[in-house]
């Protein structure tokens, strides 16, 4: 992968994960402009997802990866099984990408997502290129994804989430080192990005994940 393509995408994906202010400095360094009263609309903070555009006006929808305890407990597994269509995160990314679709047009809209975020990012996404990160898969994959020209699903080649999506023309494997649950929430951009010649980028990435799944942890104690 083209490491300046690497660095979009992981920015993109890093965007929905700190909060509005922190959303709007990541998407900047890429050019993008955060359409904050959108993006609040269906989640404060933008928890259900981010609407953005680029320095042309093209609009871009980044749907959001686990965060709450729910999430976690119900929407991912519900996932998982195949019953993904049937929980609140669908219905509120659904809400989020129509009204984007709405003030923005259709045929307009690049949809993103990671892991949680990709299902939706590919089951919400419409006319415009739909790219995913180790979304998260469904038992015996979906017999839809080959049929769609707009859909790109990179995901690691140890991830374990995106283990049962099938083989079609817009799935990309890239290399992944380290630990599944490191390679899943995206270093694996960062060494496409920087080279895989930097020895400490494993041992940086391990810290900030346990940092992470820490946070997530006491999100889901509700402490």
């Amino acid at each position: 992968m083209d490491p300046a393509e690497a660095r979009r995408l992981r920015h993109i994906f890093n965007s929905t994960n700190y909060g509005m202010d922190r959303a709007k400095e990541i998407l900047g360094k890429e050019g993008y402009n955060l359409d904050e009263e959108l993006s609040r609309s269906h989640g404060d903070e933008g928890t259900t997802g981010l609407v953005f555009t680029d320095k042309d006006g093209k609009p871009h929808v980044v749907h959001n990866r686990s965060q709450t305890r729910n999430d976690f407990g119900w929407a991912d597994p519900a996932i998982f099984l195949g019953r993904g269509k049937k929980t609140d995160r669908f219905k509120r990314a659904k809400a989020l990408q129509e009204a984007a679709e709405q003030k923005y047009g259709r045929k307009d809209i690049d949809t993103y997502g990671h892991s949680l975020g990709g299902w939706l990012a590919a089951n919400v996404g419409t006319e415009g290129q739909v790219t995913t990160f180790n979304r998260v898969s469904t038992i015996g994959g979906e017999d839809w994804a080959g049929k769609r020209d707009n859909l790109r699903d990179i995901r690691t080649s140890n991830d374990l989430p995106s283990m049962f999506i099938g083989d079609h023309k817009g799935r990309e494997v890239i290399q992944g080192r380290g630990d599944a649950l490191t390679t899943h929430v995206g270093w694996a951009l960062k060494e496409h990005e920087y080279g895989f010649g930097k020895k400490d980028l494993w041992a940086e990435g391990r810290k900030t994940v346990m940092n992470q799944a820490n946070q997530w942890i006491s999100q889901y104690r509700g402490t």
